[in-house]
């Protein structure tokens, strides 16, 4: 029992434990914010993205981008910008 909470001690820098989310319409002829982003960083804010568009007529969108020291490499959306921030924000447990 011990040696697992080491285990979790030692890796738990590694450990998704700040999240953010964001809905959003992505175009105007769809309502219900059923579009999202969804932001995981472990406590040096190293993570991911993923950013879900869906449209009635398109089908659902899904874009993955990488973010690292809380920063990513492309440009991003206001809505992904926002779920990041908010991501950034939260405390680790």
């Amino acid at each position: 029992m011990f040696a697992n909470l080491l285990f979790i001690k030692k890796n738990l820098d590694k450990m998704f434990n700040k999240y953010g989310v964001e809905k959003y319409d992505a175009f105007d002829d769809v309502g219900g914010k059923l579009s999202f982003v969804l932001v995981l960083l472990t406590a040096d804010n190293d993570g991911f993205l993923i950013n879900s568009m869906h449209s009635t007529n398109e089908g659902c969108y899904t874009y993955t981008k990488e973010i690292v020291n809380g920063e990513a490499f492309v440009i991003l959306s206001e809505e992904e910008q926002q779920a990041l921030e908010e991501a950034k924000t939260n405390s680790s447990p």
